[in-house]
């Protein structure tokens, strides 16, 4: 299977089997970030693996709704974030993404960053035979509040992971002649 199949495959699933992840795998699947591309290698990750489910509720009570409010609709969009094995919280480390390149490594570059190693992660996980699904769409603070963060680490994303036997839906995608521009644009 080529990289751009395995592409096409990583998708969101948010049904996931009641089997657990262990450690070993879960060392595995992360260790993947290592290989990302890093500005000048400071490499600005930072992963908390959650699996209480306590935490993962706290987590349902954070997430907003499809108009990015807080509080209205967490609840019964995202219960199923409890039932995923295994949440991955992926953070900017804000001092090590600006070490070598002041703002706009904080800004710009650990970002871009971050968002290579999720996918890597994502990847990695799929090649285990993993299925996940990116959330977005939560507050940044009270998850660093959960989790106890300390002030220059910043939550960016969570990764959902499991067993599931759904296979992500395919959603339409834009034509290469709408985002390919040779040149100029």
């Amino acid at each position: 299977m080529t990289i751009v199949d395995q592409l096409k495959r990583v998708g969101c699933v948010s049904e996931y089997k009641k089997k657990e992840i262990s450690d070993e795998l879960i060392n595995e699947i992360v260790s993947a970030a290592m290989w990302a591309p890093s500005a000048a290698n400071v490499q600005p990750w930072e992963i908390v693996a959650v699996r209480s489910d306590e935490q993962k509720q706290q987590f349902v009570g954070v997430t907003l709704d499809s108009h990015l409010r807080p509080g209205t609709g967490g609840d019964e969009r995202r219960h199923w974030l409890v039932d995923a094995p295994l949440i991955l919280v992926v953070c900017l480390d804000r001092t090590r993404a600006k070490a070598r390149y002041g703002e706009i490594g904080e800004k710009q570059f650990g970002i871009q960053d971050t968002g290579a190693a999720t996918q890597n992660i994502r990847l990695a996980a799929q090649e285990r035979g993993l299925k996940s699904c990116l959330v977005r769409e939560f507050e940044p603070g009270r998850v660093a509040e959960i989790l106890q963060l300390p002030r220059h680490v910043q939550p960016l994303l969570m990764i959902t992971m499991g067993f599931s036997d759904m296979e992500p839906k395919q959603n339409p995608h834009l034509e290469l002649v709408d985002f390919l521009h040779h040149e100029t644009w």
